[in-house]
């Protein structure tokens, strides 16, 4: 019990979610916005509430639907989940090694936790999401 006081104290935070294709800002809006329309709706999932946001574009729907999971995994895995979202990767030595000059239209969004890579484009729900961590980490 004192250990998890002592890293809630040092601010620690045990999971971080990173996404990395995604415009921050206009990702940070739409989390906001997907935010409290959940808090006005719903105590289950979020992710239920993809059917209420029809005839949007193609690309406001990926943000959304990324939101939406966001916001699963913060309920699944606790409020002290960080999640970051970059427009490119924040290692610049792997941008240059692969080649990657600007924001490169149409890019999937890769799905990154504490470092490790889990998955490449857009999940279909969080459970999808859930499952490639499971795989990646292993069923602990």
């Amino acid at each position: 019990m004192k250990l998890g006081l002592r890293m809630a104290k040092k601010g620690r935070v045990p999971l971080r979610l990173d996404v990395i294709g995604l415009d921050p800002n206009r990702f940070e809006s739409i989390l906001k916005s997907v935010q409290a329309l959940v808090e006005s709706k719903t105590k289950g999932s979020v992710s239920r509430m993809q059917s209420d946001q029809e005839g949007e574009s193609s690309s406001h729907d990926v943000y959304y639907r990324i939101a939406l999971i966001a916001l699963d995994f913060q309920r699944a895995y606790g409020r002290a989940v960080e999640i970051r979202v970059f427009e490119r990767s924040p290692n610049r030595l792997v941008e240059k090694v692969m080649g990657f000059r600007g924001r490169v239209p149409n890019q999937m969004p890769e799905f990154f936790v504490n470092g490790v890579k889990i998955y490449r484009g857009v999940p279909s729900s969080f459970s999808q999401l859930d499952e490639a961590i499971e795989n990646a980490f292993g069923k602990s």
